[in-house]
């Protein structure tokens, strides 16, 4: 998401500078970043010197565009103290109140400090900018309540160029490529919810599944799988750990499912958004379908284990039915996430991004 925006930004004719907080040297994306105009700082020498920085260069800045409360909050003084650029926050999602549904379903003590050290964060960010971002807009709504006196506006957390929708598009006419019965979750294990959801689909939905379906399969892409996640490797069932995005594409591509039985989580999830956007029938939750106005309409949304289960089998089976919702699911798409529609939503708080909204500029893969 980070890096579609930086290239967006640089598309728009601004200069643009950034600031990993590791400040490591990543060959692989910093290569790229230089080679579309962005100048990456990186090195020891910068290393604690965020302060020095930003008051020599801080009058020069228009925007200060800042991601995750816990990164944010050690540069967001100092940037107050020696810019008069506008202070855009992107809260990713809301934090805090995620942990207490996670707090709710587990029961973990330990969760309770960590709701503590999230909402200190994430409400002193918000006191710090002058503009917020976030996915849902029921997290945009309560943000709002909270703090009134901020503009705080919905925020695309992916960004597609406009004829790749239309490629997706083309090969949904076509017919995808649907190699057996497979259904696909996507999602990082350094993320706890994700662990959850596919325990529990393995553990308790997956036999329901497969008392209609017996050669459905199962594939759990996503990096760092705890033992826990590990163990539930079997003949019908892949756990891959890390992938190239290219083997993700194939699975996209391939898989008759993906599914995102999410118990707890906040914002919108790019897991969803990512599989409307290559033309497969998702199934999920309604924590899954958080932010997704009119949802229903292009996602299978089932809770509890046997509705989940009917929900997969449906979308499998009911092929006439899951075309339907994969075409409005690439209609939302290209309307919420497409490379001007973005750019024109965000042009109201950077107003350089209306010439790629008025049709100049241009977004690749």
């Amino acid at each position: 998401m980070m890096f579609d925006y930086l290239r967006m930004f640089v598309d728009a004719g601004l200069r643009v500078i950034f600031w990993p907080d590791n400040l490591y040297y990543d060959k692989e994306y910093c290569r790229i970043l230089q080679g579309y105009g962005v100048d990456v700082m990186y090195g020891v020498e910068l290393v604690g010197n965020f302060g020095g920085w930003i008051e020599e260069n801080g009058r020069y800045l228009d925007y200060v565009f800042l991601s995750r409360a816990h990164i944010c909050a050690k540069y967001i003084d100092e940037i107050e103290a020696h810019s008069m650029a506008r202070r855009i926050y992107y809260g990713h999602d809301l934090t805090f109140p995620r942990l207490q549904k996670e707090y709710e379903l587990t029961g973990r003590a330990e969760i309770l400090e960590e709701i503590d050290q999230w909402r200190r964060l994430e409400t002193h960010m918000w006191r710090k900018a002058e503009v917020i971002y976030y996915p849902a807009p029921e997290e945009v709504a309560w943000v709002a309540a909270q703090a009134v006196d901020k503009t705080v506006r919905p925020f695309r957390i992916q960004v597609y160029p406009d004829e790749g929708i239309a490629t997706a598009r083309e090969r949904l006419e076509r017919k995808r490529a649907v190699v057996g019965t497979m259904g696909l979750f996507v999602g990082g294990f350094a993320h706890r919810p994700n662990a959850d959801a596919v325990l529990w689909y393995v553990r308790d939905i997956l036999p329901l599944v497969k008392r209609q379906l017996p050669e459905m399969t199962t594939v759990i892409a996503g990096s760092y799988p705890p033992e826990e996640v590990k163990a539930l490797g079997r003949d019908d069932v892949l756990v891959t750990g890390h992938i190239a995005d290219s083997v993700l594409e194939w699975f996209y591509m391939t898989t008759t499912t993906v599914i995102a039985p999410l118990r707890y989580g906040g914002g919108m999830k790019g897991k969803v958004i990512e599989a409307i956007r290559f033309g497969a029938p998702v199934v999920t939750t309604s924590c899954g379908a958080d932010g997704f106005e009119a949802a229903s309409e292009f996602l299978f949304i089932a809770d509890g284990a046997e509705a989940f289960a009917a929900a997969v089998v449906r979308a499998v089976t009911d092929r006439r039915g899951a075309k339907r919702l994969v075409r409005a699911g690439l209609d939302y798409v290209s309307r919420e996430f497409g490379y001007r529609s973005v750019a024109r939503r965000m042009a109201a708080d950077i107003p350089e991004l209306q010439t790629i909204a008025s049709g100049v500029g241009h977004l690749t893969r």
